[in-house]
């Protein structure tokens, strides 16, 4: 098992487009924890925030104005992780796909 990183081309539509991917099905993830709350009644269960919409394309904007930096994980050509940090260094969000954390147990099937 080979995993390798590369930074996000912010001038790449390819690479923003497979970025957007990753950060949905990160979000698509959040749901799944937020689903799990029974006290978390601010949405309908399974569906992606507005919020959540917002905030991916706010990480890509900000990636294309070169005030972010993302970098994507792969394993034999697929995506299996991505993560982001701003200009000031801080770690603004990092996701590994569930097939590859927890011994390879997805968060679906727990």
């Amino acid at each position: 098992m080979t995993i390798s990183v590369f930074e996000v081309d912010p001038t790449s539509e390819e690479d923003l487009q497979d970025a957007s991917h990753l950060l949905m099905q990160y979000f698509d993830n959040w749901v799944l924890l937020r689903d799990m709350n029974r006290y978390n009644k601010k949405h309908v269960p399974g569906q992606v925030l507005y919020s959540d919409i917002l905030r991916i394309t706010e990480i890509i904007e900000k990636t294309r104005q070169r005030n972010h930096r993302i970098f994507i994980a792969e394993e034999n050509g697929v995506h299996v992780g991505i993560g982001g940090i701003s200009n000031s260094g801080e770690l603004t969000h990092l996701y590994i796909s569930p097939e590859h954390t927890l011994g390879g147990k997805a968060l679906r099937n727990t």
